[in-house]
């Protein structure tokens, strides 16, 4: 699962050997050091094995996970996603790489629903 927060962008991942974790990943140590402010049950960040494509992850066990995804849902209290990330301090570099996101799920859209 991807999740697009304004603590930071996450991929979430079930472990493949141990099915009572998950990988909470990121491709900077930062935004998991932000999820771990508002979670701060969550172990700390260690890096990830080398070549993968997510430099960083946290190993949340699975109890975590609804907490984790209970808090992030609790910030949402904006009308529009991008411009929020415009306005947070240490989130606002991923600005243009969210619009090519959302641009290339439009045209998905567009293609495929409408």
């Amino acid at each position: 699962m991807w999740l697009f927060t304004t603590a930071g962008f996450f991929s979430i991942v079930r472990d493949r050997n141990d099915a009572s974790r998950h990988h909470l990943r990121a491709r900077c140590r930062e935004d998991l050091e932000n999820l771990r402010a508002l979670v701060p049950d969550l172990p700390p960040p260690v890096a990830s094995h080398p070549g993968s494509d997510y430099t960083w992850r946290i190993l949340c066990p699975a109890s975590l996970l609804p907490q984790v995804l209970t808090t992030l849902g609790s910030r949402i209290g904006y009308a529009n996603f991008k411009s929020e990330v415009a306005t947070t301090p240490g989130q606002q570099d991923k600005l243009p790489a969210y619009h090519k996101i959302w641009a290339a799920m439009a045209a998905w859209g567009a293609d495929h629903c409408g």
